[in-house]
């Protein structure tokens, strides 16, 4: 490995690769991928999933290549793998989603998170399906038409499922080439995210770039990782400037190659979180759960969730004031559920009621009640989930086991 020691007031060349080197990474890319890529469902692999799959990809469907992609996105393979499964099952085709409603997606996605990305999925095959007869563009530029598709996404579908040669950057990418190309920026800072799509497009294979793209986030997935890089199995090290520099030190400093190169890349440039609090009530009545469904608009949009005081205030302070209420508890947790850029703090009231009460008197607000019995496997929030399992916990420190047994204690 030949040394290249980081200089101060280098030129912007040093980030750059040299014209040897290109042929160099695609070459042992390809290599390593074909030999360790992992055995994955949207890749037309059969199970089990736990094991490399030696051997060039098959060939991809530009629908299952979107739908993995998109359940990918801040997800880890491990978690994707039995959404996408159960997913592919009940929408096998971009014409199976165009026709599902949003509560079906929603009841399929229940769990994973960002739920946004499920509605743009169903946005995305009924746009499909009115402006190309349910079929998937072939070009990136065409692909960023279709809702939800940016430009991570199109460049995956493009690669991967129509063998097009252009590039894409995803956290696995920027990690690589940061580190190869010692790139001391944060990576979603905007100069270094031009740099990185501009260094993934030189690099591209001519005639696999789909296997070439998953073989760079592959990379990052499994050897190059965050904290512990296993820099012996790279394929690419002889030409990775972060572990080149990890040799070069002053006379009787001991080298630390894996120590600089988890340096790169800085860390991310912090985004505000926005404090919000919101208060829930869990309504029980003759062993069933009262959920609402959201707004169709903004945050968990179209989800089921325990009806708050924002949207239900009056009719909720009546219900609790009623001389029917048979318990209400107030002041559980609280819970904490974080989004993207929100921490949400949820305030709890459990009350139980001999019939149903008139929570969502006065509006057109759509209503299930869930039996108790069932409210474990109902497909759900993560958020719901946390609430669900703050008033179980609360009623089972008074020395009841369930909401069932203390109704009946009560």
């Amino acid at each position: 490995m030949t040394k290249r020691c980081r200089q101060e007031g280098h030129a912007s060349a040093y980030h750059t690769f040299t014209h040897d080197e290109v042929p160099v990474v695609r070459a042992n890319l390809l290599s390593w991928f074909d030999t360790h890529r992992r055995c994955l469902p949207w890749r037309g692999d059969k199970p089990p999933y736990d094991n490399p799959s030696p051997g060039r990809s098959l060939p991809s469907d530009a629908y299952a290549v979107w739908v993995s992609e998109v359940m990918l996105q801040q997800t880890r393979v491990d978690t994707v793998i039995p959404y996408y499964e159960r997913w592919m099952k009940r929408f096998p085709s971009i014409a199976d989603l165009a026709s599902a409603s949003m509560e079906d997606v929603n009841e399929m996605w229940a769990g994973l998170g960002y739920y946004r990305r499920a509605r743009f999925l169903l946005e995305g095959a009924q746009w499909a399906m009115k402006e190309c007869g349910g079929l998937l563009p072939t070009s990136v530029p065409g692909l960023k038409k279709v809702p939800g598709i940016g430009e991570y996404t199109a460049g995956a579908i493009a690669s991967i499922a129509f063998g097009q040669r252009v590039p894409l950057v995803d956290g696995n990418v920027v990690r690589v080439l940061s580190r190869v190309r010692a790139i001391a920026a944060a990576p979603n800072a905007s100069n270094a995210l031009k740099l990185h799509w501009a260094l993934a497009g030189d690099i591209v294979d001519y005639e696999r770039p789909g296997d070439f793209n998953q073989a760079l986030m592959e990379l990052g997935a499994t050897v190059c990782t965050q904290h512990n890089p296993s820099c012996s199995a790279c394929p690419i090290e002889s030409i990775c400037l972060a572990r080149q520099e990890g040799f070069c030190c002053a006379e009787g400093d001991i080298p630390d190659p894996v120590g600089v190169v988890t340096r790169y890349p800085l860390k991310k440039l912090k985004q505000r979180v926005t404090e919000q609090s919101t208060r829930v009530c869990c309504v029980e009545s003759d062993g069933r759960v009262l959920l609402v469904k959201r707004a169709c608009k903004g945050l968990l949009a179209g989800q089921w969730a325990f009806p708050c005081w924002e949207r239900f205030g009056d009719q909720l302070d009546r219900a609790l004031t009623d001389d029917s209420a048979l318990a209400v508890h107030r002041g559980i947790g609280p819970v904490q559920h974080i989004f993207t850029h929100i921490r949400m703090t949820i305030d709890i009231t459990y009350a139980r009621f001999p019939s149903d009460p008139a929570v969502t008197s006065g509006t057109d607000t759509e209503t299930r009640w869930v039996p108790v019995a069932d409210f474990d496997n109902a497909k759900l929030t993560t958020g719901v989930r946390k609430v669900w399992q703050a008033v179980r916990r609360h009623l089972s420190a008074r020395r009841q086991t369930s909401i069932t047994t203390f109704v009946r204690h009560i």
